[in-house]
């Protein structure tokens, strides 16, 4: 599945998904409050089975308070977008 786990999360939030059919890629992550307030994101080469985690920090080093976030995920490769996907994780304080 590519839903974080656990969900609601007091630790890191692991982000799951495959893109094995895509080869060597560029995933991207946003991460946003539930007003669309950017919070933290970053980048990382893959390949295959990926988990990108979120510290559940933002991007002054800040934990971040309860509530609930948008995590968006994308994948680029060959020069365009093959995977994008929003996922809502819920934080508990």
């Amino acid at each position: 599945s590519d839903l974080p786990y656990p969900n609601p999360s007091d630790g890191t939030v692991p982000v799951r998904f495959n893109v094995q059919a895509f080869g060597s890629s560029t995933a991207t992550y946003d991460i946003y409050t539930l007003a669309f307030r950017w919070v933290a994101g970053g980048s990382k080469k893959i390949n295959g089975n990926t988990v990108l985690s979120w510290d559940l920090k933002d991007i002054a080093g800040n934990l971040c308070s309860s509530g609930l976030y948008y995590i968006r995920v994308t994948v680029q490769a060959d020069g365009g977008v093959k995977y994008s996907k929003i996922i809502k994780a819920l934080i508990l304080r």
